[in-house]
């Protein structure tokens, strides 16, 4: 699924055209369609700020920045929208992917990125929940070996 498809599935989800998400309309659906592309596009097929800037209308890699933290912020505090969002990055994420050979490892290393800063992000939350659970799991997990980085 090309950037292109994922815009066009996006505009669908949310009724708006893709000029209106390419565009600077602030309209409440507007900007939240523009940030579940940026989402999906991130997260989905890993692009970089910068390239989903360029898929935005041109967009300055700093707004995708500020859109995408938005985005995360928007999706905590609505479930109905997180759903939306999460069901559509699952209808991408099953798409095959056919990047010619030359962006696939360019691609595989942002993807790499993508996901380190996502568990980084969920643990770091689990961590500030309930740091003496944490603490305790992560050091068993290590002594079992089942850690994912365990010597």
């Amino acid at each position: 699924m090309t950037p292109a498809d994922i815009k066009r599935l996006v505009a669908a989800e949310f009724d708006v055209s893709l000029r209106m998400i390419e565009g600077e309309s602030r309209s409440r659906n507007v900007v939240r369609a523009r940030w579940a592309v940026m989402w999906v596009l991130r997260h989905g097929r890993g692009m970089s700020l910068g390239q989903i800037a360029a898929q935005l209308g041109g967009k300055d890699h700093t707004t995708v920045s500020h859109g995408l933290r938005a985005a995360e912020g928007w999706l905590e505090r609505d479930s109905v929208a997180a759903g939306r969002v999460a069901a559509l990055l699952e209808q991408v994420e099953r798409a095959p992917v056919n990047l010619p050979a030359d962006l696939a490892s360019d691609a595989a290393s942002r993807m790499v990125t993508v996901m380190v800063d996502e568990l980084r992000h969920r643990l770091g939350r689990l961590a500030r929940r309930d740091p003496q659970a944490f603490v305790t799991r992560a050091l068993s997990l290590f002594a079992e070996g089942d850690a994912p980085c365990a010597p």
